[in-house]
């Protein structure tokens, strides 16, 4: 995605730009972004209480910054630490953790999805050019329309389910395990279920929320007209897509979403590319950042 977004572009005017960004409005964003952690710490936490287990904010917010750290420089692999440091913190099992997370992530895909939904309403016609270019980008074109890939794939698909089956009826693979495969499965089932329910979705609206003023300023921190309502929301909602992508700290996947967002409204590649890679950048810098402060904070709090 960083290639697709980059290839043929002057690299070195687009930094020149990320740098006239002005720090004031810098400084307003991060303390936005601060807050999303505190509303998305609230949300998980909710879920995890919902389990009939004791979880005070201050124990949430840091296993939820650990895990974003980690996600700074791994594939996704942030949610084991996640998990692991509120075993030792909380001690909540690692399997009702990790089917809280599951059940967060797909909570999280549907708030993305509305807001894309909302998007492609009011810019149907151009979403599906966008569509139709990133197939080309990504060489789809040539492997759609050849059926034997789909039937490979059913095969490999069909053979898997068949050996995975017969090994469990002759208990051969998670024999040890399965009360805690059985635990995990119940945590996903009952944070379907959320006690403060309405509290809960408010909390993921207050989430969206502060990501949409952190985006407005660091778009006001480079750019000196008025960016309106939709233009932020899209950017926003693009922006959520692009860092729920296995990939470390969204680095790629930010600058090309930014792109598309930016080109849906007739806006510049230029500017399009700066917002970008200042974007991803004040997100991942930001991260570590925070993330290194909470693992300072813990370690002298359990000292």
């Amino acid at each position: 995605f960083l290639y697709l977004a980059l290839k043929e572009q002057p690299l070195g005017e687009i930094i020149k730009t990320v740098f006239t960004a002005k720090i004031r409005y810098i400084l307003i964003a991060l303390l936005f972004y601060f807050l999303s952690y505190i509303a998305r710490s609230e949300k998980w936490r909710i879920q995890v209480v919902n389990l009939n287990f004791k979880l005070i904010p201050k124990t949430a917010f840091y296993a939820l910054m650990l895990h974003f750290f980690v996600n700074s420089f791994t594939i996704k692999l942030g949610s084991f630490v996640r998990c692991g440091n509120l075993k030792k913190t909380a001690n909540v099992p690692f399997p009702s953790c990790f089917g809280s997370y599951v059940s967060e992530c797909v909570f999280d895909f549907m708030f993305m999805f509305l807001g894309i939904f909302i998007v492609m309403a009011l810019k149907f016609n151009e979403i599906l050019i966008i569509l139709k270019q990133l197939v080309l980008d990504l060489g789809l074109e040539t492997h759609l329309d050849k059926p034997i890939y789909l039937i490979i794939l059913a095969i490999v698909g069909l053979i898997s389910l068949i050996v995975l089956i017969y090994l469990y009826k002759k208990k051969l693979i998670l024999k040890k395990h399965l009360s805690k495969v059985k635990e995990f499965i119940d945590s996903i089932k009952k944070t379907f279920n959320i006690k403060g329910f309405w509290l809960f979705i408010a909390w993921n609206f207050v989430l969206w929320i502060m990501l949409y003023f952190m985006n407005l300023y660091l778009f006001k921190s480079l750019f000196d007209e008025k960016a309106g309502f939709i233009l932020i929301f899209t950017i926003t909602s693009f922006t959520y897509a692009a860092w729920l992508m296995p990939n470390p700290g969204g680095i790629g996947s930010v600058e090309y979403f930014v792109l598309q967002a930016f080109l849906l409204f007739g806006l510049s590649t230029h500017d399009a590319l700066a917002f970008g890679i200042l974007s991803n950048g004040f997100t991942l810098l930001s991260t570590l950042m925070f993330g290194f402060i909470m693992i300072i904070i813990q370690s002298l709090t359990c000292l």
